[in-house]
């Protein structure tokens, strides 16, 4: 599968990860607008367990910002407001230095520097006092102006179309493995010579690498408070180069919109391969590929390949280029006519212009298109399979290729979407918040109702995950991956039967005859049970569970706290139901004849007013350890927990604005757990926090429970506004007292 760009979120997450951690207002942030005058973004209502939680309102179809508008905020969005409007994609994060000042004067930062143990490792204090020292501090303030004000990162007209042919060489290379990995299958385990693989596709892999050129891309930095250390060092650096450089590898000059001097490097392939005597290459590449004419074309194609490097400063930035040549390096003539003019991009960046964003991005649809790609995988199974002439007949081969070909256009149709421009916006408020406005387009969730398991996050549930598929996707994974194993299963049938050794053909017999059933017998009973149930499904992790009553538990812990896990569904259809865990019965009876007692103990019913308990009697009582599945009148349990269950099925379905899924990890909950346990371990005269160590562990315990509280929650929502996607994060952040 083709890769798609990755947007500004997850770079940005991944830059300022716990900053900002303080519960005051940032002076810099202005407040938010007044509502009933615009809209922009505004924070989840409440995560207060057991409630619904609202998604940020923002509104869809806001009109596009005027030229006036898009001016006024063109400060706020620094270097976009240059880049010009034909751009394919941008991704730009804003004073990340200012969040790491407040990181390093936040109580967690201080409280993480004075823990017992890391405060009085040598070490540690002599990599902060080099950290903090002189001599640092030159390098501080360089690496501050180019990473710490602005920087972004900018795919120009053209990008996608150089870097497609990246992608097909990286499919080549992993077709080399797939034909590794299917030769050691068909030769009974014997790895081929990977030498002589990578030699065989040689006359594939030169062709596509030729096809590669280096894509248009450029790198900004805000960094004119540096500009004379940068420039030194920059002019220290082409100054060495410029005393040896290579062959084909020269300086030059030019200017940006007439008015900017911009320096590059470039790398000249044709003078190059003169240097390293032409012919000696073409003979080389001639053994490789096997074709004299060939190796003259890809010798030729070689000469034509360029590599550009360039630099120069455009007002306050520090401005980077890479390519093929320096075409690409030029600058939007207003802000009318930039990148932050498009109307996507001018709608998104006029709405949360008030909330300073920390990072901004976006991605055209073609460039989304073309990246996402298709998935193909018939031409390289057919490359493959010409390989098995010594193994199979040549029709056996055309019959698999054809299977592949037809697999491959099922795939497609399954894997096709649809894009619209995709917008990214992080800002601080309470923590890193994240959203995303369009992008591929989420047919795979039913965004059009409330979900109604959320009121099954309590205070107590570490991690929680909810979502309703769309009905008119329901199956199609299931059908695809039935295609898939019908088809391999066939080929077993036709040409792999006659390839296992007669040593071992009486085993594989008694496999197909028991173990085949039983694998579609699990198989029908898994899609009738998936058609039994409803579309709506929660995932549980609760930390409220209490110790079982068993002989090997010690008393000292008794009362300790332990996970409890479920899986609840829809239930949509109570016979479909009882059907699928027919064939499931039948299964496991037939497994159960192979063990000593010949059978397993039968299921036990119970019943607690409309909820039906369905499990298989233990050796010996485990209270409320008890994996089961429970049955309400409008609920299908998977549980580890019979109370979990009871609470759950008593839970009223919850209202609120209409989501697709949802994700929450709740990290209190945690500290509470820990918490508990530690006051357990309190109690142990020979517990981990008595004796002459003990104090401190203690203290380091306690530090490390106060720092992972201050990391309230991480919470992922996707739902729809007036037919666009979205997608919406929030790491809560919150300061230690």
């Amino acid at each position: 599968m083709k890769r798609r760009p990755l947007h500004t979120l997850l770079a940005l997450a991944l830059a300022t990860s716990f900053v900002a951690c303080d519960k005051k207002p940032d002076p810099t942030v202005k407040p938010p607008a007044d509502p009933a005058k615009s809209t922009p973004a505004e924070p989840v209502k409440t995560t207060e367990p057991g409630k619904p939680v609202e998604p940020p309102k923002t509104t869809a179809t806001e009109p596009a910002a005027t030229p006036a508008k898009v001016s006024a905020i063109s400060a706020t969005y620094g270097f976009a407001a240059m880049l010009p409007k034909d751009v394919e994609g941008f991704s730009v994060n804003y004073r990340l230095h200012d969040l790491w000042v407040k990181l390093a004067g936040s109580n967690w930062a201080k409280t993480l520097l004075n823990i017992p143990g890391l405060k009085d490792d040598p070490k540690f204090q002599e990599a902060i006092q080099k950290w903090n020292s002189p001599e640092a501090e030159k390098g501080k303030a360089i690496f501050e102006a180019l990473l710490g004000n602005e920087i972004v990162a900018a795919e120009p007209a053209g990008f996608t179309g150089k870097f497609l042919p990246w992608v097909n060489l990286i499919g080549e290379l992993q077709g080399i493995q797939m034909q590794h990995l299917l030769m050691t299958g068909m030769s009974g385990g014997q790895p081929p010579d990977p030498t002589k693989i990578f030699r065989d596709a040689a006359p594939e892999i030169i062709p596509s690498l030729l096809k590669c050129d280096i894509p248009p891309v450029l790198l900004a930095f805000k960094a004119v408070k540096s500009k004379a250390d940068i420039d030194g060092g920059l002019a220290m650096v082409t100054a060495q180069l410029g005393a040896k450089l290579p062959p084909g590898v020269t300086f030059g000059n030019f200017k940006v919109a007439d008015k900017y001097d911009f320096t590059n490097i470039t790398l000249d392939a044709a003078k190059l391969v003169e240097a390293m005597q032409e012919e000696k290459i073409r003979a080389q590449l001639a053994e490789l590929i096997g074709n004299e004419g060939k190796a003259k074309e890809a010798v030729e194609s070689l000469k034509k390949k360029r590599i550009e490097i360039a630099w120069g400063w455009v007002g306050d930035y520090l401005v980077l280029s890479l390519g093929s040549d320096h075409a690409h390096v030029k600058l939007a003539g207003s802000v009318a006519d930039s990148a932050l003019a498009i109307a996507p991009v001018a709608r998104r960046a006029a709405q949360f212009a008030d909330k300073q964003p920390l990072g901004f991005g976006y991605a055209s649809v073609a460039m989304q298109e073309k990246l996402h790609g298709k998935i193909e995988f018939a031409d390289k199974f057919k490359k493959l399979s010409d390989e098995l002439t010594t193994l199979l007949k040549p029709e056996a081969i055309a019959a698999m290729q054809a299977d592949v070909r037809k697999f491959e256009g099922k795939v497609q149709s399954l894997a096709s979407r649809k894009f619209d421009p995709l917008v990214s916006v992080g800002y601080w408020e309470a923590g890193l918040r994240g959203e995303a406005f369009g992008g591929g387009q989420q047919t795979q969730f039913d965004t059009g109702k409330p979900l109604a398991f959320a009121s099954l996050f309590t205070k107590t549930v570490f991690i929680f995950a909810n979502g309703r598929t769309n009905p008119a996707d329901n199956g199609k994974m299931a059908d695809l991956l039935e295609d898939g194993a019908v088809i391999l299963w066939g080929w077993y049938e036709k040409f792999g039967k006659t390839m296992v050794p007669e040593s071992e053909r009486a085993g594989a017999t008694m496999i197909e005859a028991m173990g085949v059933p039983m694998v579609k017998d699990v198989w029908a009973s898994s899609r009738k049970l998936a058609k039994a149930l409803g579309d709506e499904s929660a995932f549980v992790l609760d930390l409220n569970g209490t110790m079982p009553k068993m002989p090997m538990i010690p008393a000292e812990i008794a009362d300790g706290k332990i996970a409890r896990i479920a899986w609840v569904a829809e239930l949509k259809d109570r016979a479909g139901v009882s059907a699928a865990w027919g064939g499931f019965e039948k299964v496991i009876k037939q497994l159960a004849a192979f063990s000593p007692e010949g059978k397993l103990p039968d299921p036990v019913m119970k019943k607690d007013g409309d909820l039906e308990i369905h499990s298989i009697e233990l050796p010996m009582p485990t209270d409320d350890l008890l994996p089961h599945i429970a049955i309400s009148k409008d609920r299908w349990i998977l549980s580890t927990s019979p109370t979990l269950s009871k609470e759950i099925a008593s839970k009223a379905a919850a209202a609120g604005t209409p989501l697709g899924a949802e994700g929450r990890i709740q990290f209190p909950a945690l500290c509470d757990f820990a918490d508990a346990w530690m006051k357990i371990a309190d109690r142990d005269p020979n517990g981990p926090f008595k004796g002459e160590q003990g104090g401190t562990y203690r203290a380091i315990a306690n530090d490390v429970i106060r720092l992972v509280r201050a990391i309230q929650s991480v919470e992922w929502r996707v739902f729809s506004e007036a037919g666009e996607n979205r997608e919406s994060v929030w790491l809560k952040l919150e300061d230690i007292k």
